[in-house]
């Protein structure tokens, strides 16, 4: 499950460079969600602990769901999370006009 979630997040990644042409938006992304896990909410980030000594939220359940010991990370969780993430890309895309061609018209 980590590796098909690190797959997912490189695709993330690259739509939201792709989307915008532009590392500002990827590097946000990235930033906030292990800021978001980490220190915010208390959760371990790729397996280490950023928590502070602190935790918000203590996910409990299978492992396919939480990701265990890995954190979030590891976990179906992280998997519905960066799909939702592409969803709503693509949606700010095709309304913005910016999807299906990955360089805008006239920009050349």
């Amino acid at each position: 499950m980590p590796a098909v979630n690190l797959f997912a997040a490189g695709v993330l990644l690259g739509l939201a460079y792709t989307m915008t042409r532009n590392l500002w938006l990827p590097i946000a992304l990235r930033f906030s969600w292990d800021f978001l896990q980490g220190p915010v909410l208390g959760i371990a980030v790729s397996g280490q602990a950023l928590d502070g000594g602190w935790r918000v939220l203590d996910p409990k359940g299978p492992t396919i769901l939480t990701g265990g010991s890995l954190g979030l990370e590891g976990g179906l969780a992280a998997t519905l999370a960066t799909i939702s993430g592409m969803a709503a890309l693509i949606a700010a895309g095709r309304r913005l006009g910016r999807c299906g061609s990955p360089i805008a018209p006239g920009s050349r």
